[in-house]
């Protein structure tokens, strides 16, 4: 996986942990990528629970997706679009 600092836009994050609302993105080494806050959880139509996550990543990017609850610490995400305009 490489560095936070070149994140792709698609990203897995490996290691997200969580303590109470908020929580915290790793590699799989334990490398901080980012600390995560997470939203509302619901059931798929595959009987798993899953959770809305926001990575706020080291990179200074924002990362938007879901944290799949039922299978352990692996999220998927995708950086959100910066607003433009100024």
């Amino acid at each position: 996986m490489p560095p936070a600092s070149i994140a792709p836009r698609d990203m897995r994050y490996r290691g997200v942990t969580r303590c109470g609302s908020s929580g915290l993105a790793t590699t799989w080494t334990g490398e901080k990528l980012g600390d995560v806050q997470f939203g509302t959880s619901f059931r798929s139509s595959f009987g798993d629970e899953r959770v809305s996550i926001r990575v706020y990543a080291v990179n200074g990017k924002i990362y938007a997706g879901t944290f799949y609850k039922s299978a352990g610490d692996y999220a998927r995400v995708k950086m959100l679009k910066e607003k433009g305009g100024r």
